[in-house]
């Protein structure tokens, strides 16, 4: 591939993947978990105030790096999409930076499959953390990818900085440190019983000295400090930071009610990124069998340690697919630099990158809250939500609502300049609120407290199988 195709090939792919993820960023209404990082975002925006809580929810990178973002745009939803829109965006570029052990057109290819992955894309316009996960997994890879052009202090320290921030995005992390560094172990042996034994001169111990690995533990540490303590202010979180990934192990041994069947990564797979699944199957095999490269070999394992290890775990929620998604992409990568020379290679490829941007406009643009027909939309809040918000909201921000349902997530974020809307999650309230909003099994005990008082105003799902009911005050108290 030359210079001037390469350069275009790259500046295409990237402003695809841009558009496919800050186009319409408030299109779909917020999920359930974006509701509750919301609520947290809006604490730090209004008062600077940031506690880390290692029982419930993910590190503090999410908050921090979205806040320049509020305050230029505001706080609400599209611009709190912003910052994981575009580490979205980052990722696909790191995926280019691959083109030294990758080649020119395989990088590209890799790189246009996540511009175009539905999950990729979908993930990318949610406020949660799985999309700076990618980014800053990826960013260990590149770093150590380059690290042979770089030298060992540039790329080391940039390897360093990025796990720093990985462990900072998501207790997960220690779960993808351990597939990247048995991959890595494993590449070796693979090499050698393959007879290609590779080495590396500049990770050998004596290249390797006290003041780099001095400098590196203390990136990481400064980072890993500066965020778990709050920016210095909290710290009791460094703690938390550290026995989070402990938590997170026993909720992904018992699934939590969130668990699903050992091949259900497959399927979704399957059903939602057919190209790249198939493509890098086809790359883990050549890599597997030619065993050209040590990163190859690596990117196998990658692959087929994160697919494994995901799978073998009770807990899964579609968002991990995204876990499995980017080595897959890394793999194709490599089976399209493989096979491209073939006159079958270009257009099975051009169909391929076809098939994953219907799938992803699809989801992304028009199917957003059909779990029906996406497994990537996951107890999502349907778009009937902005007619329940628009019916609230009519009556300005004094409008007070006694919200007795026990499900209401993610309202406390939608009318956080509402203070009349109180949350009870249970009967409660004077009788006295413009609204009260109830689940449908509430509705005879609000009749035989309220009579003739409150009318129903209409009925807004949710999310699937979760109706609410919307009562009216038509008599002053």
């Amino acid at each position: 591939m030359s210079r001037a195709a390469w350069i275009v090939g790259c500046v295409v792919v990237l402003l695809v993947a841009a558009v496919l993820r800050f186009v319409a960023l408030d299109l779909k209404p917020p999920h359930h978990d974006e509701g509750v990082n919301g609520f947290f975002m809006a604490k730090l925006f209004n008062s600077g105030e940031y506690r880390y809580d290692p029982q419930n929810y993910h590190g503090p990178t999410l908050y921090y790096l979205s806040l320049p973002f509020a305050k230029v745009f505001g706080l609400d939803d599209a611009p709190l999409r912003m910052e994981p829109a575009l580490f979205g965006v980052l990722t696909v570029g790191l995926l280019l930076a691959l083109w030294p052990v990758l080649g020119r057109a395989g990088a590209l290819a890799a790189a246009a499959l996540m511009a175009v992955s539905a999950g990729g894309v979908f993930v990318s316009r949610y406020f949660i953390h799985e999309s700076m996960v990618l980014f800053f997994t990826l960013g260990i890879v590149a770093a150590l990818v380059w690290l042979p052009r770089l030298g060992l202090w540039v790329s080391g320290l940039l390897a360093s900085a990025s796990a720093a921030m990985l462990f900072c995005t998501k207790e997960t992390a220690n779960f993808t440190a351990a597939v990247l560094l048995i991959a890595e172990y494993l590449s070796h042996f693979y090499r050698e019983k393959m007879g290609r034994p590779e080495s590396r001169p500049e990770l050998q111990p004596s290249r390797v000295n006290t003041a780099f690995a001095v400098a590196a533990v203390a990136v990481f540490a400064a980072i890993f400090v500066a965020f778990y303590s709050s920016l210095f202010t909290h710290w009791a979180g460094v703690k938390d930071g550290i026995i989070a990934p402990n938590m997170w192990r026993s909720t992904g041994t018992h699934g939590q009610g969130h668990a699903q069947p050992m091949g259900s990564y497959l399927l979704w797979l399957l059903r939602e990124e057919p190209a790249i699944l198939l493509w890098g199957f086809a790359g883990i095999y050549l890599a597997a069998r030619r065993a050209e490269s040590r990163f190859t070999v690596f990117a196998g394992l990658w692959a087929m340690g994160m697919l494994t290890a995901y799978s073998v775990i009770p807990y899964k929620t579609p968002w991990l697919t995204l876990n499995i998604v980017l080595p897959f992409c890394v793999c194709a990568g490599y089976a399209f630099e493989q096979v491209r020379g073939r006159g079958w290679a270009l257009p099975l490829a051009a169909t391929s990158l076809l098939l994953g941007l219907g799938i992803c406009i699809n989801l992304n643009f028009f199917r957003y809250d059909d779990p029906d027909a996406h497994p990537y939309v996951y107890v999502h809040t349907t778009r009937e939500y902005k007619g329940l918000v628009a019916a609230l909201k009519r009556n300005g921000a004094e409008t007070s609502v006694d919200v007795v349902s026990q499900d209401y997530w993610p309202l406390p974020w939608t009318m956080r300049d509402y203070p009349k809307v109180i949350f009870h999650g249970k009967m409660g309230g004077d009788g006295k609120a413009d609204f009260i909003l109830a689940k449908p099994e509430q509705a005879a005990e609000i009749q035989k407290r309220y009579g003739p008082k409150y009318r129903e105003a209409g009925t807004w799902e949710l999310r699937p199988g979760v109706p609410l009911l919307l009562y009216e005050r038509v008599h002053p108290p």
